[in-house]
């Protein structure tokens, strides 16, 4: 079995409004990733930022950002937290 990893992924939504349904759609095929999961829009109404914790393994990952990247109006990029999860659990 991979090993899981934390992970902070960041997407930015070009034209949230016209992009949200399919960005949810995503997002709901990884629910059982997420840790945490925050947004915000940009002060311009057009953009929006959301930020998540994610633990799950990197072919998992990458499966992820793709559907995300392939989503219009989405960029999504990730980050290794550096910690694996059963270094912090007891």
């Amino acid at each position: 079995m991979a090993e899981k990893r934390v992970y902070i992924v960041a997407t930015l939504v070009d034209n949230r409004k016209e992009h949200s349904v399919e960005l949810q759609k995503v997002l709901a095929e990884f629910t059982h990733v997420f840790v945490c999961r925050q947004g915000c829009p940009y002060p311009d109404g057009k953009h929006g930022l959301m930020t998540y914790v994610a633990e799950t393994t990197e072919e998992e990952l990458r499966n992820l950002l793709d559907k995300l990247n392939a989503t219009p109006g989405v960029r999504a990029e990730a980050w290794p937290v550096g910690v694996a999860p059963a270094a912090y659990r007891a």
